[in-house]
């Protein structure tokens, strides 16, 4: 989980948060070994074979929303929502 900020630079208002949006994202990190994927990375081209970068995990679940802030309990309440809506579809 991590929070940026996204949006271009602006001529003449120097660098800073002028125009940009705060946006919070989560990755879901799942084993290779789990019955889902069947022992198959499929991160990797077909074909390939997992060799020394293999980790064995894959990402799952990407999601992002805009934030108002960095506050602790706006990070925390989308972590909450986050695994309750992970548990909701398993």
């Amino acid at each position: 989980m991590d929070e940026t900020l996204v949006g271009s630079a602006t001529q003449g208002e120097g660098r800073g948060r002028h125009h940009k949006t705060l946006v919070v994202g989560a990755v879901e990190v799942m084993a290779c070994t789990d019955a889902k994927w069947t022992g198959r990375d499929p991160n990797l081209p077909r074909g390939q074979q997992r060799g020394g970068q293999g980790r064995g995990v894959v990402a799952g679940r990407l999601r992002f929303q805009v934030v108002p802030d960095r506050k602790q309990e706006t990070l925390v309440a989308f972590a909450q929502a986050d695994i309750a809506s992970t548990r909701s579809d398993a």
